[in-house]
């Protein structure tokens, strides 16, 4: 054997020992020996071409240089285009990146990584790769060995395409010079046509390609838990909550011994028909297009047949719908109230037989404009299934909602009332500066639109805390003897023709029904339980997150916030009284009212934060079997659970039930004789930046208050 004849061989067994070395981390199907050049389906990364002006690629040698004009992309390998110059590049030098927002990562889900495989120097765009042991980040899925969060190649590609999970596109099919490739095969709905292995069929130089129909993973199930509401059972524990994720009505069901969810039911807001982009058994049934955004204001309460039914607001209509679980698992669904603005704060319960549902109305259009009231909606059967079977009454008298210069504002513009020249008239403008003089008192400099700059006065819309004007807000009922009582908050100001323009403080208060006089004409006209005014001045906006609640002994109590002061607050009328007009004032030196209806629950200044805390919101009502009352609500500063027990001396005692941090928001104490439960949502954001919202059920032991 000559010299070159052994060199030659020796390159020959090289070139063998790399392609076996290169097949072990390609994750190909490869032979343990390959002669030069190797054999189709063979994964050899490194093989050297022996024809002149060839490379090797797709498991094969071939022409180095790519025909664009004839066959367009398809000479590269996937994730490669052809350029007018003859040269296979990869795609993935168009995703460099410095940061995750230049992937847009929270709406695809791929992020900015180090990926030396396809760029040494540089991050790139990708999904994120799954650990050793098939693991992805939480709010991930795994797919085609990709860890996604959105629908791979948005839900699906046509026949004649395959989906790159590197590009996230859809890509022609390449010309496969191997056969049974099985790239040319229809995938059934519910599937995606993927390469068999991303890892060492795309970019560069690749292996022999192949393709599967990779079944689509279930759609995430997306956050939910704000506006929830929930209730016991015989054998578990069921939740109404909104899905901000998909803008859907959810129920989940929990285990009652640990709290733990045992299934989650979307109910309402996804399309019937569209796109299926997911395994049709799992959330949405698959669907990943957008439906209606339903699922505010929820309220749940289960029948005598055992099934859920929830009342809840009509986001995108602005109307008061109802779901209810059939024998056979699927839900009928309709709205009951349709008549403008309608269905916010819903609360509904079943007493006396029948489906009872206390709601706000911010605006219901008439013949004398919008007006605003408590209404309120009672089922004439046991499952209603259309408007008809239900009869609404306003529990309040409507009344004229305010709306500066008639609503005809656009955002950032002011109402401001134009006095001169006269006629006065209500015009929409700006703030500006610079005016000459000094402003006269209760007026703003500002330049009404297509006017002079000038002095004028402002009518603002009147909101409280973000709360919208009107009647009704924070509704909470039960049942007490033969009557119906509802609380709800008033945050009402009506309309104004002139300066001065005055905004009145929200109230607490009270409206009350006898059951067995039948819906119309029922309501009694409603009573100040708190009309939030002290001894001085000073005037408090009380009664938001209204709970009301029934003592074993007959006593009731409403908690509730002022959130002006940020504080607790409870009515607590004696045995044998319900709602109590409002008589006197407020010392704020004192945690008592001289009516000795009305305390002070928590200041928010105390040794449990060590200093001024904002408390109050999302409070929830509960006597235990004693009839000691316990009070459950958020710490808005640190978003804590805070509870309050009724002490034997008639103070408070303040401890926490929890100290999560975000773990704090739409809070209910749930009991079943002596047993417990606290249902709270966790807020919070992964490492990733996505939320990771999560409604939380769990066993508490209410601590003592001696």
């Amino acid at each position: 054997m000559t010299l070159g004849e052994k060199n030659q061989l020796r390159v020959v067994k090289v070139v063998i020992a790399l392609g076996v070395m290169f097949a072990a981390f390609e994750g190909c199907n490869c032979p343990s020996t390959r002669l030069d050049p190797p054999p189709p389906g063979v994964c050899a990364k490194d093989t050297q071409c022996t024809g002149k002006g060839q490379s090797y690629r797709k498991g094969v040698c071939l022409t180095d240089r790519c025909d664009s004009r004839g066959h367009g992309d398809g000479d590269c390998c996937p994730g490669q285009f052809c350029t007018v110059d003859g040269r296979c590049v990869s795609k993935h030098e168009q995703s460099i990146c410095t940061q995750d927002a230049d992937c847009g990562a929270r709406e695809a889900g791929r992020i900015c990584l180090k990926r030396p495989e396809l760029n040494e120097t540089q991050n790139v765009c990708s999904f994120p790769i799954p650990s050793d042991t098939g693991a992805c980040p939480v709010t991930y899925r795994l797919f085609n060995k990709r860890c996604i969060r959105e629908l791979p190649c948005n839900g699906g590609c046509a026949d004649t395409e395959l989906c790159n999970i590197e590009t996230n596109e859809c890509e022609a099919i390449p010309l496969i010079p191997t056969s049974n490739h099985g790239c040319d095969k229809s995938c059934d709905a519910g599937t995606i046509k993927t390469l068999a292995d991303p890892d060492g069929m795309i970019f560069s130089q690749c292996c022999a390609l192949a393709c599967l129909c990779e079944a689509l993973p279930p759609l995430f199930e997306g956050v939910y838990g704000r506006y929830a509401d929930a209730t016991v059972t015989g054998n578990e524990i069921v939740a109404s909550s909104y899905n901000a994720t998909y803008g859907d009505l959810v129920v989940s069901h929990h285990d009652k011994i640990t709290g733990q969810r045992t299934k989650l039911e979307f109910v309402d807001g996804f399309p019937t028909g569209g796109k299926l982009g997911g395994d049709p058994t799992g959330p949405r049934a698959g669907k990943s297009d957008p439906g209606p955004d339903v699922g505010f204001f929820t309220s749940i309460v289960v029948g005598a047949d055992g099934q859920p039914r929830v009342a809840y607001y009509d986001v995108d209509n602005k109307d008061l719908k109802y779901a209810e679980r059939t024998a056979d698992g699927s839900w009928a669904i309709h709205a009951v109230d349709t008549a403008g603005d309608v269905g916010l704060y819903t609360t509904m319960e079943f007493t006396a037989n029948r489906l009872r549902i206390a709601y706000f109305a911010k605006a219901v259009p008439g013949a004398m404009g919008d007006t605003t009231n408590l209404k309120y909606a009672e089922a004439k059967v046991a499952s209603p299934r259309a408007a008809s079977d239900w009869t609404i009454v306003n529990a309040t008298p409507p009344l004229p909602v305010r709306k500066p210069c008639g609503g005809s504002c656009v955002t950032g513009d002011l109402c401001l009332y134009v006095d001169t020249p006269a006629p006065a008239t209500f015009q929409c403008g700006k703030t500006d500066t610079g005016c000459a003089g000094t402003a006269p008192a209760g007026k703003i400099c500002a330049t009404p639109n297509g006017g002079m700059k000038g002095y004028f006065a402002q009518d603002p819309i009147p909101q409280i805390e973000e709360l919208a004007n009107g009647v009704g807000l924070f509704p909470t009922m039960l049942q007490k003897d033969d009557k119906l009582l509802i609380a709800y908050m008033d945050n009402y100001t009506g309309p104004a023709t002139a300066p001065p323009f005055v905004f009145n403080n929200a109230k607490l208060r009270g409206v009350t029904a006898v059951l067995a006089a039948g819906v119309a004409g029922a309501f009694a006209a409603p009573v100040t339980l708190d009309n939030g005014s002290t001894c001085g001045t000073e005037k408090r906006s009380v009664g938001a997150f209204a709970s009301i609640s029934q003592a074993s002994d007959g006593r009731i109590g409403v908690a509730y916030a002022d959130v002006t002061d940020r504080e607790l607050r409870y009515y607590g009328p004696p045995p044998g009284e319900l709602f109590t007009d409002d008589t006197g004032c407020f010392d704020t030196t004192q945690l008592k009212h001289a009516n000795n209806r009305i305390f002070i629950v928590d200041t928010g200044v105390d040794t449990l934060s060590a200093g001024v805390t904002f408390v109050g919101a999302d409070a929830s009502l509960y006597f235990t079997p004693a009839s000691k009352p316990y009070i459950a609500y958020q710490d808005q500063t640190h978003l804590d659970v805070r509870v309050a027990g009724l002490k034997s001396d008639a103070t408070w005692k303040l401890d926490y039930l929890s100290q999560e941090k975000g773990d704090a928001f739409e809070t209910q104490i749930l009991s079943e004789g002596n047993v417990t439960w606290l249902m709270s949502v966790q807020v919070g954001r992964d490492a990733l930046g996505n939320p990771t919202d999560k409604l939380v059920i769990r066993p508490v032991i209410l601590p003592a208050a001696p």
